[in-house]
């Protein structure tokens, strides 16, 4: 994030002076170095990026990447958290997808005009029809048959029943590794270790890829009744 355009983007939004002063002393004559084991390089200028941890760093980050969307052809609809940009729209014309190759084009652009880089191999193209290549940077972007996109498996069909697998999966193990790692009569603290590690897989996000098929119901309900039935066999107590 190339501090000098930063600045320029601020202005151009009508930001006080004293703001943008601020910001330009915050950003100013920093320096960074590399750590690799017990050594340190030379320090040298950091005329671009963010403090990582500030606060300010993610409002400044998404004030620069907010001038993106100009990019685009109406017709493309787009979704931006932080730097995870999705472009999405109907396909089943040549129009259709000249268009999402046009927006595809104009995210190089800005890309190229703000000195930011991106990478072709973790981009993909997500469709569930015949896939067609889509060119970014001269490279033909990769086919997925699904895509992690912030904590939640994707695929072209929108049925989540992959993710919903994976989230099981992943839920049984933590429970293995709880009844690996302690042993411990009281039930209480298996209940609040499931309730701290098991229960926010199970719901994370679960307004998206909620199940509705009774048989993906049961399979995540399953994950608790046999995770009691051990905390039962464990402790020796009763079930309820």
């Amino acid at each position: 994030m190339n501090h000098s355009k930063l600045i320029d983007k601020l202005a151009k939004l009508d930001i006080d002076r004293r703001s943008i002063a601020w910001i330009t002393s915050y950003l100013s004559n920093r320096t960074f170095c590399v750590k690799v084991n017990n050594s340190f390089s030379r320090c040298g200028p950091c005329p671009s990026g963010v403090p990582q941890g500030s606060r300010i760093g993610p409002i400044l980050f998404c004030i620069f990447i907010l001038d993106i969307k100009y990019n685009f052809p109406t017709a493309i609809t787009h979704k931006l958290y932080a730097d995870d940009l999705k472009l999405y729209s109907f396909s089943n014309t040549i129009d259709e997808r000249k268009q999402i190759q046009d927006a595809i084009h104009g995210v190089s652009l800005w890309c190229e005009v703000n000195d930011m880089l991106i990478s072709v191999p973790k981009c993909a193209v997500l469709c569930s029809k015949d896939p067609h290549e889509y060119i970014l940077n001269g490279e033909p972007i990769p086919v997925a048959s699904s895509m992690r996109d912030l904590g939640i498996t994707i695929t072209p069909d929108l049925d989540f029943n992959l993710h919903i697998t994976q989230t099981i999966q992943s839920a049984t193990l933590v429970c293995n590794t709880i009844f690996r790692c302690f042993i411990i009569k009281n039930p209480d603290f298996y209940l609040n270790l499931y309730e701290t590690l098991v229960l926010p897989k199970r719901t994370y996000c679960s307004e998206v890829w909620r199940p509705y098929l009774k048989k993906r119901i049961d399979a995540i309900e399953r994950v608790k009744s046999k995770f009691e039935r051990r905390v039962s066999l464990r402790c020796n107590v009763d079930r309820s």
